[in-house]
């Protein structure tokens, strides 16, 4: 396979949330490696420090994505440091774990408050911004846990989820305006994994730098592919996709109801042919037989 080019950022300026440690520092310091100026934003001090330990190159924010003046503080310093702003990683993220009849509300919410709704905060704070770079670069995070489902992750699951249908409306909408839009879920030892990997999986090859890589690759302008979403992790990578059977038509004269559906169910769930619908109208088309 032939090789490519080093691929670089220079002239460019990365805004990286949930920054302090694990994925999000990682990112950060893939980006700088690469000529990037980045901005490490976190809800914890400490990222201030992880900032002075990148150099030059970085600057920090403190806030919590949950805020929407926090967000906007966030990428105004990426304006006010280093006049523009290119690409955006939502990886802001936390934990609160419990099976769904022991799960609070408030374990709920804060959950879906941190992942989701930071997320399109972050994401509304920055689009300006993005647009003005001509060719900005969204990636934000999902989940294994919210493509699959996990046991007792019933609030990570449904946020996590719900971020690959928030990228995919991104994407259609940024497209006019040069912005690519994508997905990862990524494998990785992070503090917010440590109560709950077993040793093993911490010793396996689950380092944080195993993921930045393909970050950087989807951030570039090398990649020109949109909506993606890319399982990663442990030197894995593979596309994840939300695919549709070929299905099967009600006939002309025949009616709609439970039995003609318990007839021909192996007929409608077979996957032998399957597409991907790209857009609720190629999905409506398919539907309709147009």
């Amino acid at each position: 396979m032939a090789s490519l080019e080093p691929l670089r950022f220079d002239g460019k300026v990365a805004l990286i949330t949930g920054a302090a440690g694990g994925l999000g520092l990682s990112h950060a310091r893939e980006f700088a490696a690469r000529g990037a100026k980045v901005i490490l934003s976190d809800i914890t001090p400490d990222v201030k420090s992880s900032a002075s330990g990148i150099g030059d190159a970085a600057a920090f924010a403190v806030g919590s994505v949950t805020s929407r003046a926090d967000c906007e503080a966030a990428v105004a310093v990426a304006l006010e440091e280093f006049g523009r702003l290119d690409i955006l990683v939502n990886n802001a993220g936390m934990l609160r774990d419990h099976t769904l009849e022991k799960q609070t509300d408030a374990e709920w919410q804060s959950v879906i408050d941190v992942h989701l709704t930071g997320t399109r905060n972050m994401t509304l704070a920055a689009w300006d911004a993005l647009k003005a770079s001509g060719a900005g670069r969204i990636i934000n995070t999902s989940s294994a846990s919210g493509l699959y489902g996990n046991f007792g992750q019933s609030n990570y699951c449904a946020a996590k989820m719900g971020i690959v249908g928030f990228t995919k409306a991104c994407s259609q909408e940024g497209r006019r305006f040069g912005i690519n839009v994508h997905c990862i879920a990524p494998i990785a030892h992070t503090p917010m994994t440590d109560d709950l990997w077993p040793d093993e999986m911490v010793k396996a090859a689950t380092s944080p730098e195993l993921v930045s890589p393909v970050v950087a690759y989807l951030s570039s302008e090398e990649c020109q592919e949109n909506s993606l979403i890319l399982a990663a992790g442990g030197g894995y990578l593979a596309r994840v996709a939300v695919v549709e059977s070929a299905g099967v038509r009600l006939a002309a004269g025949e009616m709609l109801d439970a039995e003609w559906v318990a007839a021909r169910f192996s007929s409608a769930a077979a996957m032998a042919q399957w597409a991907e619908p790209a857009t609720v109208a190629y999905a409506l088309d398919r539907a309709f037989g147009r």
